[in-house]
Order: C-alpha cells, then sequence, then structure tokens
C-alpha cells in the first residue's frame, strides 16, 4: 500500500501536542527546526524527518534476506540506506523502487527479485487477515500454518495467529502466543489488550487487569 504525505497528518492538532509534550517551551515548528539543526550537526544533511507515513513490512523483509545473503554486515547496510531513504531523503519506502536503490547502495543486487519472490507469502498473508475480517478464523490458521512454519519470527504473523486463535476460542494458544509478543514489545497496546481479553475469557481476571489497564492508558480506545 502507498504511503502517505506526512505533510497532511502533521496538520492534525494532534500532531503539535505530541511535539509539545516532547519539547516544552517550543513551538512544534520551532521543535521540528532544532531537529532538523542537530540533524545537519551530525553530518546527516540539512533536513531531516519523515515526509511519508509508510508500511515498513518490505523493508523488514529487506533487511531479513540481506542477513540471509550476506550477514550482519550487509544487514546494516541495507537498513542504514532504507533509514537514510525516509528520513533524510523524504522518500516513501513503501515504494519497492526506493527500496531496490537502497539495496543497490548497500551492496546487494538483486533485492527487487528477493522481494518479489515472497509476493505468494504475502499475498497468502492478506487473504488470511481478510479470512479473519468474515470471521472465519479457522480458514485463516489454515493459511497461516505454512507462513509460521517457515517465517515464525514474523511479529506480523505470530500476531494474526493470535488473533485467530482468540476467535476461534483456542484461548490457550492465544495466550502462549500474545505472552511473548508483549514481552517483546511491552508498548503494542494491541497485542497487551489481546492479551488481557484472552485472560480475562480465561477466567484469569487478575492476570488481566494490569495488561488491560496499560492497553486502556496506552490507547484510549481499549478503556471500558
Amino acid at each position: 500500500m502507498p504511503g502517505t504525505p506526512m505533510e497532511d497528518l502533521l496538520r492534525d492538532p494532534r500532531a503539535d501536542e505530541v511535539l509539545r509534550a516532547c519539547a516544552p517551551g517550543l513551538s512544534p515548528r520551532e521543535n521540528r527546526a532544532r531537529i532538523a539543526e542537530i540533524a545537519a550537526a551530525e553530518g546527516l544533511g540539512p533536513r531531516w524527518g519523515a515526509a511519508w507515513r509508510a508500511g515498513s513490512r518490505d523493508a523488514h523483509r529487506l533487511a531479513a534476506l540481506a542477513y540471509e545473503r550476506g550477514g550482519s554486515a550487509l544487514q546494516d547496510a541495507v537498513v542504514e540506506g532504507v533509514l537514510r531513504a525516509y528520513f533524510i531523503d523524504a522518500l516513501d519506502i513503501s515504494d519497492p523502487r526506493v527500496l531496490e536503490r537502497a539495496a543497490d547502495g548497500a551492496g546487494f543486487p538483486g533485492a527487487a527479485e528477493a522481494l518479489a519472490g515472497g509476493a505468494e507469502e504475502v499475498e497468502r498473508f492478506r487473504h488470511a487477515e481478510s479470512l479473519l475480517d468474515r470471521r472465519d478464523p479457522l480458514g485463516a490458521l489454515t493459511l497461516l500454518r505454512p507462513l509460521l512454519d517457515e517465517h515464525g519470527e514474523d511479529r506480523g504473523i505470530r500476531l494474526l495467529a493470535a488473533r485467530a486463535y482468540y476467535a476461534s476460542a483456542q484461548l490457550g494458544r492465544a495466550a502462549a502466543a500474545l505472552e511473548p509478543l508483549v514481552a517483546e514489545a511491552p508498548d503494542d497496546s494491541y497485542a497487551r489488550h489481546l492479551l488481557g481479553r484472552t485472560l480475562q475469557r480465561q477466567g484469569k481476571a487478575e492476570a488481566a487487569a494490569p495488561h488491560l489497564a496499560i492497553a486502556a492508558a496506552m490507547s484510549p480506545e481499549y478503556a471500558g
């Protein structure tokens, strides 16, 4: 899915509120200028900051492929290229052409073909999402099984499987899938909320309460 220009999103008053909280005493415009000055002083160029709100799934896949092909050195070079494209060159890293240029610059030729080779897996994942949205969690799990076997470390796949376990009342499996997700990313309010709901349905109200409270504090839509 193509990225969304940040210029439109930054017009949202809530974005200004977040920036004011990060730098009390400065206006949002002054804070953006301060960050740009710091970036320039560090040699990162005259401009700093994302211009696109972009999906990063393919960027993460590219980093994983780089590690498989050339180890941590190639992966580090690819990640640096992607971050430079996003934060300094103000490019949309959901665009395969941007990722291909970043990979080429890092010494990873053939990255576009490698990413395209996973298109079938991406389609399977999206179809599983669609089945879950249509209240067919068992069908979603059937599609996810080979993805879990092949890419069991992928957070998106694990979280979708946890949702399907929860929706199909396989609560033990849902909890087992969600607990490490929450441990790995304590600020993931959705995973934490789903873990709390799972524990709640298991009759473990005391264990569920902290997760539900933290999730509600991070994301007010989970309150109540």
